[in-house]
């Protein structure tokens, strides 16, 4: 359901029908002039595209994300007035369009209570101070996401030998070639969501060592990175910004985990098992510069008359002249190298 919400630059009358026949002359000179922003809704205009991005910025399947319910949000700005169709987060950009309008002395209109708010009058600084506090309180924190995730995954994971590491936020368990783990990053936005970076990864003793080796560099912290877009085939981001969005991001998460991960992980007994589990040849797989390096030395340590032909599937991915290209390319010709 939309929420319409003017915002006038010019003086109000007192008397409410007085006020509602302003506003429609305005509409209607706006609707047959149109000649873009006034300078103080200009100014407005700006900032909420700053922090609401318009909806023609949204691809297809991004468009339940924008708060606006149609756009370009330019052509909803006139001289004198602009009229916004809201249709998420109604109150909360409600709010911020009451704090950005205060010293632009312009007043805004919510029709569907034919309620004004003028510039810091105390009916809007109460409304903002109302949203401000509920967003406080409900505002998720890094924390609580991460004891979510952790309370979510620990049936899982414990029960086949991984164990939660809260200094290095994963998942730990160790087999025979090293160790496989779960990791968890979290960023929080400056607009109060929260980013969930969640990966599998093997780290692989023989691998590590193989790549300090030739490259002449600390490979300690080497991995081989598994993304979600892996398991999946397609790309995606986990992100929440309230309990409800994070009870459904854990969920898929999850889901992610018993049905793609752990079947997946179950398969990787040895180093030619992780090579052969592998789809090297995957022509729709996109992977990290981490993935084809550590791949590249594994194939060395198990299939060395294989080198030249898997990099030469991973470098198809690589920007040709790139610096991925390049370092990839020395990788390959210093492992070969050591095959002659």
């Amino acid at each position: 359901m939309s929420f319409i919400i003017q915002i006038i630059d010019a003086a109000l009358p007192s008397d409410a029908q007085q006020r509602n026949n302003l506003i429609d002359q305005l509409i209607e000179v706006e609707a047959h002039h149109r000649v873009g922003p006034g300078e103080a809704l200009g100014t407005l205009y700006q900032q909420l595209v700053q922090k609401y991005p318009c909806i023609s910025t949204f691809d297809d399947d991004e468009l339940d994300e924008c708060v606006w319910g149609d756009g370009p949000l330019i052509h909803n700005f006139g001289q004198k007035i602009a009229a916004l169709n809201i249709n998420r987060n109604e109150e909360k950009v409600m709010a911020d369009i009451l704090t950005f309008a205060a010293p632009l002395n312009l007043k805004v209109v919510d029709p569907q209570s034919d309620v004004v708010y003028f510039p810091d009058s105390v009916e809007a600084a109460e409304f903002i101070a109302a949203i401000e506090t509920q967003a406080a309180e409900e505002q998720l924190t890094k924390a609580r996401v991460l004891t979510n995730l952790v309370e979510a995954l620990t049936p899982i994971l414990t029960p086949l030998g991984f164990v939660w590491s809260k200094k290095e936020l994963r998942f730990n368990r160790d087999v025979s070639y090293g160790r496989q783990y779960f990791r968890i990053g979290l960023e929080k936005k400056s607009y109060g969501e929260i980013y969930i970076y969640f990966n599998f990864r093997l780290s692989i003793d023989a691998v590590i060592k193989l790549l300090g080796e030739v490259t002449g560099e600390d490979c300690s912290k080497s991995s081989l990175p598994f993304f979600v877009r892996f398991f999946t085939g397609d790309y995606r981001e986990f992100r929440a910004e309230n309990e409800v969005e994070l009870e459904a991001v854990v969920t898929d998460i999850k889901s992610l985990t018993s049905e793609k991960i752990v079947p997946f992980l179950n398969k990787l007994t040895d180093l030619k098992s992780i090579y052969s589990t592998i789809d090297h040849d995957d022509k729709y797989k996109q992977v990290p510069l981490p993935f084809s390096e550590n791949i590249l030395a594994l194939t060395h340590l198990v299939f060395p008359d294989q080198v030249k032909y898997v990099a030469s599937l991973y470098l198809k991915q690589c920007a040709p002249g790139g610096s991925e290209s390049v370092e990839l390319s020395n990788l390959v010709e210093k492992l070969l190298a050591r095959t002659s």
